[in-house]
């Protein structure tokens, strides 16, 4: 007699031992490949760039003002106009 193929249904309580295995593996799988592309994108990173902030300095800005579609301020870096 020939063993039927495991079946599931998804209101059983619980899997056959053979999905339920596969299932295990594929997620452990997947956990260790998250952990190691989170630790080679973090390996990856450049440091930080020096920065400070000027906290108390006033600068003058000057540029074009625009409120829609979000208010911001367009200045022209780099040019002498």
């Amino acid at each position: 007699m020939e063993k039927p193929e495991e079946f599931y249904v998804g209101y059983l309580p619980k899997a056959p031992r053979q999905i339920g295995r596969f299932n295990h593996m594929i997620i452990a799988f997947l956990v260790v490949a998250m952990v190691l592309a989170g630790v080679s994108i973090a390996m990856k990173q450049g440091n930080f760039a020096n920065a400070r902030f000027e906290y108390g300095e006033l600068t003058t800005l000057e540029g074009f003002l625009y409120k829609s579609p979000v208010p911001m301020l367009m200045v022209s870096l780099g040019t002498d106009g």
